[in-house]
């Protein structure tokens, strides 16, 4: 049976959450984004293994004569939001389908091409022709387009969507440190105000088929702070930095959002001080647990507070991983099974959620809870205070949690 807490009904309401549209955003200039049901562009062309059934053009003027694309949703419909989020799988028994999934690569591309200044990119591995169009037309348009990757995920040789954004004049700069120290970002600075976070990389298979999210903040502050960042790195060369790495403190639309960049040791305080502090519930959603810090800090909790979890299907592979065993009889943790499109289906959260329907918070962004980002990757920790993002992040997780085995 599932369960669907009945405050959740109630908080979505009151926040505003519903299925409502991003509003079309389709560029004539993006090659390779058809409409919803085609690939458009040339052959092979943002599609190179034909295995996407259709993607969103990414901007410009609404053709009547063609179907609705499915509407980007969990998206806080108020005019005066400066925080919406969006997730890649539907919420199964979630009330009024307040989440609805949607291809984050579109969501990404639209954002990209609804603006009109520069785009700086990091991510581990860019694969999504659909992003990578969006990026060519923006620098089509004179923009600047800067991206940063990881040279074993986004090797040119390798990815079409790297080889292409080359051929256009988009050189990437690469991470060609030690390759057991991963650039592993999943971050968009957009113009001088707007920050994209994703749990995801810019790839078709996390955009859609793997369980991920994604969130954009409209902030001048937290986009200074994250195009810093990524100045180092496009810059200065510099990657795997450990100092001046946080925590920082933005405020956004009236709410707090701490940031963390790894490695660094504060990610894994920050972790188990949000569970320390629970009053009523953790709920965690995680593709890589290897930290015992973390893990004890939950069991800390059993009898005290409710604790639900769900964690990849690979962890029961992983020798070093936390997740599986070990678990209290009060907690009711699980492994997933998350449904997909191309057979290649993984949760790839990062997330807590310490107190959802009380307040609370919400833990995300590209670090797994490993001694990896602790202490090798880079990485992005951000610590979301507005209700009503932890209310669509608890709805996504009791779809993940429900569909689990048990």
């Amino acid at each position: 049976m599932q369960k669907t807490a009945a405050w959740m009904v109630l908080a979505l309401a009151a926040h505003g959450w519903a299925c409502g549209s991003e509003g079309d955003a389709r560029d004539p200039d993006v090659q390779g984004i058809g409409y919803w049901g085609d690939v458009g562009g040339e052959e092979g062309f943002g599609d190179p293994e034909g295995d996407v059934s259709g993607t969103e053009d990414a901007g410009g003027e609404k053709d009547a004569g063609k179907p609705e694309p499915p509407k980007p949703t969990c998206v806080q419909l108020s005019a005066q939001a400066s925080t919406w989020t969006y997730f890649s799988k539907s919420c199964e028994g979630a009330p009024a389908q307040a989440c609805c999934g949607v291809d984050l690569g579109t969501v990404i591309a639209a954002r990209v091409s609804e603006r009109s200044g520069a785009v700086d990119t990091c991510v581990m591995e860019l694969q999504d022709f659909t992003v990578s169009d969006a990026l060519i037309a923006a620098h089509n348009k004179g923009r600047q387009v800067r991206v940063v990757v990881d040279d074993s995920y986004s090797d040119p040789a390798q990815e079409k969507a790297v080889q292409q954004l080359e051929a256009a004049g988009i050189v990437p700069v690469a991470d060609t440190q030690d390759p057991n120290e991963i650039m592993h970002h999943k971050f968009m600075v957009l113009d001088s105000d707007t920050t994209l976070i994703s749990s995801g990389n810019f790839s078709t298979y996390d955009a859609a088929s793997n369980a991920n999210n994604l969130v954009l903040l409209e902030s001048q502050e937290l986009a200074t702070l994250f195009r810093q960042r990524f100045e180092k790195m496009w810059s200065d060369g510099v990657f795997h930095e450990t100092s001046g790495n946080g925590p920082f403190s933005v405020w956004v639309g009236g709410q707090e959002v701490e940031v963390i960049f790894g490695p660094s040791k504060a990610l894994v305080d920050r972790l188990v001080a949000a569970v320390k502090g629970a009053k009523h519930a953790v709920h965690f959603s995680i593709f890589s647990f290897t930290l015992d810090e973390v893990k004890s800090a939950i069991l800390s909790r059993c009898g005290e507070v409710e604790i639900l979890g769900v964690y990849d299907a690979d962890q029961e592979t992983q020798a070093d991983s936390v997740a599986v065993t070990g678990w209290c009889a009060q907690a009711d943790v699980r492994r997933a099974q998350v449904s997909g499109d191309f057979g290649y289906k993984k949760l790839h959260h990062k997330v807590l959620l310490v107190d959802p329907g009380q307040g609370g918070l919400v833990v995300t962004g590209s670090a797994n809870w490993s001694y990896s980002a602790a202490t090798k990757n880079d990485e992005t920790m951000v610590v979301l205070h507005d209700p009503a993002v932890v209310v669509a992040f608890e709805a996504e997780f009791q779809a993940r949690h429900n569909e689990a085995a048990q």
